[in-house]
């Protein structure tokens, strides 16, 4: 997809992106003994992240920015590409969310070693 100033918008970047500070943080602050957060499903990972208070759209939000990321990196269909058009601002603004809850977690983890 094109964007205004002619760059093209790979959302595949950001859904790695999401998924690797999702895991790093669960593996961090979540304590889960007998479960390593990469070998976490999916959905599994999901729900742990909204039983956090990291994402605030349900494991079916995901799944379907995950399938439209998939759709985006395999076809060439304009319909296709319309469809994912469609969930685009939905999904930035659950991943603004999550940045936000990030940088608040940051946040307290510096407060906390600084004191």
């Amino acid at each position: 997809m094109e964007t205004k100033s002619n760059q093209i918008l790979d959302l595949t970047d950001y859904a790695n992106a999401v998924a690797s500070l999702e895991s790093r943080y669960l593996s961090w602050h979540i304590p889960m003994p007998q479960v390593k957060v990469s070998e976490l499903s999916f959905a599994e990972l999901v729900r742990t992240a909204n039983e956090h208070g990291l994402f605030t759209e349900s494991y079916e939000a995901w799944s379907n920015y995950r399938k439209m990321r998939n759709i985006t990196s395999h076809t060439y269909n304009e319909d296709a590409a319309e469809q994912v058009l469609e969930i685009i601002p939905a999904f930035l603004k659950e991943v603004k969310k999550f940045l936000a809850k990030m940088q608040e977690n940051l946040e307290k983890v510096k407060n906390a070693s600084a004191t």
